[in-house]
């Protein structure tokens, strides 16, 4: 009896059964595919993640510049950009500030190039004079003369100077309550009274140092040539130009 049933069944309705057999069949088989595709990338998805490939982990942040984060770079020294040498007393000769650290200066130069540029333009003195005689007569702004004293040209006591006095070795110099008044007083002495006729030799440098040479003011010997190597080895003659 069910036997029979059955046969009518896949009569009436085979067909039915058949397809609906197919179906489940391909359905499967999708499944199947689609595991397999989910689970391993194609070759071309693979080419393209070497290309390109995607972070899935967060990778140590790698250094990078920034507003905040800027090079900056070292400015040379005033001795760098002036000076001829990279170390005085190159040239032939004795060299006058021998004994002076260059760290010293160039400490000297960043202080004073501005005070002997004011003063070069007021009174028309070369800038390279007051800075290699301020430079001599102080060694730099580094004997007691200068450190106490205020004095940076040794300019020394005379019968109409009315103000403080410092003695140095043995001698009476001016004193001074601030440097740059030593720096105005050396422009007033190097152009005033009977040194006026300086301010004819313009921005000579060896004129001029010659000529404070003659004033004997100071007992440095061959001064002249001690300011001119000065003046040459640091290549200040370029800020004479500037004044």
């Amino acid at each position: 009896m069910i036997a029979q049933t059955t046969i009518y069944f896949l009569r009436q309705h085979g067909v039915k059964v058949l397809l609906f057999s197919i179906l489940l069949f391909l359905l499967s088989k999708k499944d199947i595919s689609f595991g397999i595709h989910f689970r391993t990338p194609s070759p071309m998805l693979k080419e393209q993640n070497k290309e390109n490939p995607v972070q899935q982990v967060k990778q140590k942040e790698q250094p990078y510049l920034s507003e905040d984060i800027t090079t900056v770079k070292k400015e040379s020294s005033l001795m760098e950009r002036f000076s001829n040498f990279p170390i005085l007393g190159t040239r032939s000769g004795k060299n006058p500030l021998k004994e002076i650290d260059v760290a010293e200066i160039d400490a000297f130069l960043n202080r004073f190039i501005k005070i002997a540029q004011a003063e070069a333009q007021k009174y028309g003195i070369p800038v390279s004079i007051i800075v290699a005689n301020a430079l001599l007569q102080s060694q730099a702004g580094t004997n007691d003369l200068a450190k106490q004293g205020h004095n940076y040209f040794a300019l020394p006591c005379t019968d109409n100077w009315q103000g403080e006095t410092f003695w140095f070795k043995k001698e009476c110099y001016r004193q001074y309550d601030k440097p740059w008044t030593s720096f105005r007083d050396h422009s007033l002495f190097l152009t005033t009274g009977p040194n006026v006729q300086f301010l004819e030799l313009g921005n000579d440098y060896h004129a001029w140092a010659k000529a404070i040479e003659r004033t004997q003011y100071s007992n440095i010997p061959k001064m002249a040539s001690q300011l001119i190597h000065i003046i040459e080895n640091l290549n200040l003659q370029r800020l004479d130009s500037k004044s």
